[in-house]
């Protein structure tokens, strides 16, 4: 039987496990910008590119979104990494946006990949 705290807006189970409702924010920002992670993740959410960019349609995003749907999704090894990654990702997504030099870091590898996929492009359309 759960009991119910009305004063303190919580509840105690039968275990002695405290539960406190869910609010939503008013605003999908925090006080260090975009939480992707307070969103659903859909299938065409590239999580950590979005933490670090700060918006999930900005050109960075959309390129990474583009070869994941060309090269990882046709093949069994894509899709599988694909899997591990909108399991994990979210919690990879937090860590980086929690330690600094790590999002500094992973921007500046995923600047390398994203100019190396739009160097490739350029290569193969001329």
């Amino acid at each position: 039987m759960n009991e119910r705290h009305h004063d303190d807006e919580y509840e105690v189970d039968e275990y002695g496990q405290i539960h406190r409702p869910y609010t939503e924010p008013e605003d999908k920002r925090s006080l260090y910008g975009y939480d992707p992670y307070d969103e659903p993740i859909k299938q065409t959410f590239c999580i950590i590119a979005t933490t670090v960019y700060g918006d999930p349609n900005c050109a960075e995003v959309e390129t990474l979104r583009q070869w994941r749907d060309r090269v990882l999704k046709p093949t069994l090894f894509g899709r599988g990494f694909i899997s591990v990654y909108y399991r994990y990702g979210r919690w990879a997504a937090k860590l980086i946006r929690w330690i600094k030099p790590l999002e500094k870091t992973t921007k500046f590898l995923l600047d390398k990949f994203v100019n190396h996929i739009n160097r490739q492009q350029r290569k193969g359309n001329g």
